[in-house]
């Protein structure tokens, strides 16, 4: 998948893209483009800057005649007005419900509905909801009763997602540049347990001593779980993520639950924390993650279970049992996933593990389906 810098070059962005790509190499300095695209075409870690000038509301989603643009791509560009969070909605303005329908292309008012637009930071503020599927192949789930439930909806969805295409450990470097590269204005790799935004090749973990020193690969489901054997499971992206090596260290194989916030011993710079639970029918320690992928993570974990149906034949531990969620943790995580939907950056992150490994998590695409399960 190409980057975004490439993308806006390509013709299958606008044509006014393509100009404000060449008027900005014109007028930017080369440092200023090397930061936009990265040394060697890599996107760099951390904040860029932003351009003199301020954006009226009318300018939203498009250039201010000052030179400095307000929409939701600037960030990424590191030509922003001063202004435009202030002034501009998240979201670019239109939507991707009605006729015609937008779905996975642009919609007529300039912001996308395709399946890599979270990645790219041009969503219309409806893609989640107006274009949840995903971009799913067409008969992906042909084979899927929607009256079904329970043990007979795990199994077919089991076999239909089973025998993916697993990727080497150390493929999953570069996997991470297409699953979770280029969000929520992170030009890097974006991470789920700080808020570092990581360079792709020299951030990756060796040695660390602290937050923010390098990223590594995340199993949300501690792979000691299943007593560490290295299938299918243990490349599986749909429960990893790259995570600050240091962070993921402080959680270890604890179990995710929500922390008593005045008793966390450690809180990262985006809000995850380690501490005594209070979720219900569990009081030891574990690792609560951020809110915004709480949902995402939930959903990580139906989908190990229903994937790995009958297949992990250890362990006992305090979140699962092979794997089966204890009921604390199962009830935890339907709490999450309601409480955090579907959004579209994890649509996208569907969307890529697809193109990678052949399969895709049913409960991202049917997030609806987890009620028709009565123990995962």
């Amino acid at each position: 998948m190409p980057r975004r810098c490439d993308r806006r070059w390509i013709a299958s962005r606008p044509r006014v893209l393509h100009a404000r790509r060449v008027l900005r190499t014109i007028a930017l300095s080369s440092l200023v483009v090397l930061a936009s695209c990265g040394a060697a075409g890599e996107p760099p870690r951390g904040e860029f800057r932003d351009l003199p000038g301020a954006c009226d509301p009318e300018d939203c989603g498009a250039q201010s005649p000052d030179g400095c643009y307000c929409d939701d791509a600037c960030a990424g560009y590191g030509d922003c007005c001063s202004n435009v969070e202030a002034v501009c909605s998240e979201s670019p303005q239109g939507g991707c419900a009605g006729d015609p329908d937008p779905c996975g292309g642009q919609a007529p008012s300039g912001c996308w509905c395709d399946a890599t637009c979270a990645q790219y930071g041009d969503c219309c503020s409806d893609y989640a909801t107006a274009c949840n599927s995903g971009g799913e192949p067409s008969g992906y789930y042909a084979g899927i009763d929607p009256s079904w439930s329970n043990a007979t909806l795990v199994s077919a969805l089991h076999d239909l997602i089973d025998e993916h295409e697993s990727l080497s450990y150390s493929a999953l470097w570069s996997a991470f540049q297409t699953t979770d590269g280029g969000v929520s204005g992170c030009a890097g790799i974006y991470d789920i347990y700080s808020a570092n935004c990581w360079h792709p090749t020299t951030d990756r973990c060796g040695n660390y001593s602290s937050e923010g020193d390098c990223f590594n690969r995340e199993h949300s489901w501690p792979n000691s779980w299943w007593g560490g054997s290295q299938g299918a499971s243990y490349t599986d992206l749909f429960h990893l993520y790259p995570t600050d090596g240091y962070v993921n260290n402080i959680r270890g194989n604890l179990p995710f639950c929500d922390v008593v916030d005045a008793s966390a011993n450690y809180v990262s710079t985006n809000g995850a924390r380690r501490g005594p639970c209070q979720s219900s029918g569990y009081s030891g320690t574990g690792f609560e993650p951020p809110d915004a992928f709480k949902g995402d993570l939930a959903r990580s974990y139906f989908y190990m279970t229903v994937r790995y149906e009958d297949e992990f034949g250890c362990c006992s531990e305090t979140g699962v049992i092979g794997d089966d969620l204890r009921p604390w943790l199962e009830a935890q995580l339907r709490v999450w996933h309601v409480a955090d939907p579907v959004s579209a950056k994890e649509i996208a992150r569907n969307e890529a593990i697809f193109g990678l490994q052949g399969n895709r998590n049913p409960f991202v695409d049917h997030p609806e389906w987890v009620d028709r399960i009565g123990d995962l």
